[in-house]
């Protein structure tokens, strides 16, 4: 288990006894639940590609977050899946310095036209697979 420390100012504290019955318990709430939030998205993208590449899937949720990528750490599936950084006040998002994929799509895929996406190439498409864009895509 790890304990973090947060220090609010006077006025924050005031801000969150108006917000909160208990600040330490909304805390510990708010935390817990993006915690529970990652967990699933972890265990979600994990399980999708270890079953895309014919991976065994660690028998736990526990094991497979503890094979999860990190910022600092890297992971098994550290190329696929990256542990963003979300900045709020700047409505950004940032991941690893490198970013890697796949050369060649193996499995058909949709862009749609509310999305945009981009992949660092030369990219292959698999025989019999089908890549459709409605949105926007750039191949670096």
């Amino acid at each position: 288990m790890v304990d973090f420390t947060i220090t609010l100012t006077d006025t924050e504290n005031k801000g969150m006894e108006y917000a909160a019955n208990n600040v330490a318990d909304w805390i510990d709430n708010a935390a817990s639940n993006r915690a529970r939030i990652a967990v699933d998205e972890i265990v979600n993208l994990y399980t999708t590609k270890a079953l895309d590449e014919g991976v065994a899937i660690p028998a736990t949720r526990d094991l497979i977050v503890a094979d999860a990528p990190t910022l600092s750490g890297g992971g098994t599936f550290a190329s696929s899946i990256r542990a963003p950084i979300y900045d709020t006040t700047q409505n950004t998002m940032k991941t690893a310095l490198f970013q890697t994929n796949e050369q060649t799509m193996s499995t058909d895929t949709t862009i749609t036209s509310t999305q945009n996406a981009s992949a660092n190439g030369p990219i292959n498409v698999a025989s019999g697979v089908t890549l459709t864009v409605n949105g926007n895509l750039v191949i670096l």
